[in-house]
């Protein structure tokens, strides 16, 4: 039965205020709000998106010390880019160690770029979850918006053994699993 809004008068003078212009940017707002979160999460492919090189990009370890991807040369990295403040991050964690460990250390690399603004909270974080595979920091989030435009967390790079990224993928994913990582990979 359709809603008559005859029958509210308070709903009707209130519809009659609003004006078109409000509508279209309300929609608007909503719609992009709504691709967003479809984007955030939902997406189970990794974009096919070469480049740019990541080989001489140099960040931070979490004491401080510059560390370039240069030294990973000849290996396939997965780079993730995560937050402990992202409760999508802090959930894949515990997989991403797990592939770390399952991977051949000849000749794959699992590399963590954290974003958040202290480096404490975040070695605190890593040592209770027993997350041992090696991690960078973009505290001023320079790396993962300047050079990659990457905003939305968690975010992970597949870079090949030259150091040029050849895939993006977006959300959270089950890295501990052979079917994902075998065909992701191009293991043999």
């Amino acid at each position: 039965m359709p809603l008559n809004f005859h029958l509210f008068p308070s709903i009707t003078a209130g519809l009659a205020m609003i004006q078109p212009e409000m509508i279209k940017r309300c929609a608007t707002l909503l719609l992009a709000s709504l691709l967003m979160i479809g984007l955030a999460g939902c997406s189970s492919e990794a974009e096919t998106e070469t480049g740019p090189s990541i080989a001489d990009v140099v960040l931070p370890d979490l004491d401080g010390k510059p560390q370039s991807f240069q030294q990973y040369a000849g290996k396939t990295l997965v780079v993730n880019l995560w937050a402990t403040w992202c409760a999508p991050c802090v959930k894949e964690m515990p997989a991403l160690q797990r592939l770390s460990e399952a991977l051949d250390p000849a000749r794959f690399v699992v590399v963590g770029v954290n974003v958040d603004q202290q480096a404490e909270p975040v070695k605190g974080f890593l040592v209770e979850h027993g997350i041992s595979f090696p991690q960078l920091s973009d505290a001023k989030m320079a790396f993962a918006s300047d050079t990659l435009g990457v905003n939305v967390y968690p975010y992970t790079l597949i870079v090949d053994p030259q150091g040029m990224v050849q895939q993006r993928i977006l959300g959270p994913r089950e890295w501990d699993d052979p079917d994902y990582y075998q065909d992701l990979l191009a293991l043999d």
